[in-house]
């Protein structure tokens, strides 16, 4: 008995210790528990939403954005309203939102997924476009965890003087967003200005292979859009799509006040890009580009695009011009791989003025760094009439060259015939070619009526001039065109 006694009495002890550890541990959870609890009932109160306020404004993200709050009022864990919201980039602040009103369900977390019911942003400023840094990390196009925002307003945002026209200009916007299983739905319809209108429609999935896309943009002229994109006329754009990323056919239709201004079919087969259709720059460009595009323009593209690199074909038929580019272009790098162009001049007098051109073509490869270019070139004239002056079979080759700051171009032109109306000397000017000929246009026999195609010398011979008017207005032209050769 002795012994079964005394090997009783260690169990009873050894149990013991084990229940007070128990509870010890018990305990110890219910003291956490109360802890954090307590912690979450203290950060619901004005000292906890001042100490939240001021962790957000410690936080400057990657890209330079910076959060500060003023004052945090109401529920942290519902329905709480954000007074004198500021937001800076590495310039300083460029939005400020004196009163936002947020409804969030906070148990969304428990399921990886931000759940807001309402956000509402009022009588916000924006004082400029913002500038952050540069991501230096690539990451995945959507984010990791769900957000769902039933319910998104921003009411009477301005926008300062200077980033949509001279005047402040009012915006409104009203939807929701959705990211589900990184799938992107947005449903906005925004207000700007006075009479503006953005509606954005998007249901996109990038994981899931899905893109669909509806745009519908109403610009007034004296607008925000219009002051945004550099337009002085009222527009109206509508963009359609459907398919998946790497399959997508879309369609962009762009019209003015009573014509149509664009018409284009917009594709991507796996990273292809293709653009065709017509358009009307008419509104948009003066001059010589105005009479080589016309108001008809035909374009059809294929680019493959990465990474700001962009390669492939693209053809424009203007009214005066026929232009095709086909290699690459660098613009992560700054520099172009053997890209080829061909130009045809379909209007004789794209130049304007006196002169006109028949039958010219260049053709051209680009290649190197932008501050380090050399083109090769090869531009051709079946016949160029100069007031009235005919240079027939006309040809300049070589390659032209940019340091970054200036473009240096060979002469190296040759000409078949010249034909100025002087039967004394029109049979001697063929086979021009180089310096001499140059030294022709400037002021030899066509500026002096005397002398060959080989002989004149630009610096011993002044301007010449015939009592004739037509011919003076020819030498005029010719010595134009000589001064530009020789500043080349």
């Amino acid at each position: 008995m002795a012994n079964a006694e005394s090997l009783e009495a260690p169990a009873r002890q050894e149990k013991s210790r084990g229940g007070r550890g128990r509870k010890w541990l018990l305990g110890l959870a219910a003291a956490l528990v109360l802890l954090l609890g307590g912690g979450l009932l203290l950060l619901n109160t004005p000292i906890g939403e001042r100490f939240l306020a001021s962790r957000i404004a410690e936080r400057t993200f990657p890209n330079g954005l910076n959060i500060r709050i003023g004052r945090i009022d109401g529920n942290l864990y519902g329905a709480a309203v954000l007074h004198d919201v500021e937001l800076s980039d590495p310039q300083g602040v460029f939005l400020t939102i004196p009163r936002a009103e947020v409804d969030w369900n906070p148990g969304g977390w428990l399921s990886n997924r931000l759940e807001i019911d309402s956000f509402a942003a009022r009588r916000a400023t924006l004082a400029r476009l913002p500038e952050f840094l540069p991501s230096e990390e690539e990451g995945p196009i959507l984010p990791g965890f769900d957000i769902d925002i039933e319910e998104l307003a921003i009411e009477n945002l301005t926008l300062a003087p200077g980033i949509a026209g001279d005047g402040p200009q009012r915006v409104d916007v009203a939807g929701s967003v959705q990211v589900a299983d990184r799938r992107l739905m947005v449903d906005l319809d925004g207000e700007l200005g006075q009479s503006d209108r953005l509606n954005l429609l998007v249901n996109a999935e990038p994981d899931g292979d899905d893109f669909d896309l509806a745009v519908d943009v109403v610009a007034a002229a004296d607008g925000p859009i219009a002051a945004l994109a550099g337009l002085e006329n009222s527009y109206t754009a509508r963009l359609r799509g459907d398919g998946t990323w790497s399959r997508w056919t879309g369609g962009l239709l762009v019209r003015g006040e009573d014509e149509r201004i664009a018409a284009l079919r917009i594709t991507n087969r796996a990273g292809l890009f293709g653009l065709s259709g017509r358009f009307d720059p008419s509104s948009f460009v003066t001059g010589i580009p105005a009479r080589a595009l016309g108001d008809d323009v035909a374009i059809k593209s294929e680019i493959a695009i990465d990474d700001r690199v962009f390669d492939g074909r693209a053809l424009l038929r203007g009214a005066g011009l026929d232009l095709t580019a086909e290699g690459l272009l660098d613009l992560a790098q700054n520099r172009a791989e053997a890209l080829e162009i061909a130009a045809r001049v379909r209007d004789p007098s794209l130049l304007g003025g006196d002169m006109s051109l028949r039958d010219a073509r260049l053709t051209a490869t680009i290649d190197g760094a932008f501050d380090d270019l050399a083109i090769v070139h090869d531009l051709r004239v079946a016949e160029a009439d100069l007031a009235g002056t005919l240079l027939t079979g006309l040809r300049q080759q070589g390659t032209a060259d940019y340091d970054g700051t200036r473009w240096t171009l060979p002469l190296n032109l040759a000409v078949a015939r010249i034909v100025s109306g002087n039967a004394l000397v029109d049979p001697r000017l063929v086979d021009g070619r180089g310096a001499a000929l140059h030294a022709l246009l400037r002021c030899g026999p066509l500026a002096s009526g005397a002398g060959r195609a080989g002989n004149g010398d630009a610096s011993q011979c002044g301007p010449a001039r015939s009592p004739h008017p037509d011919r003076n207005r020819r030498h005029a032209v010719l010595e134009r065109c000589g001064s530009r050769a020789t500043a080349v």
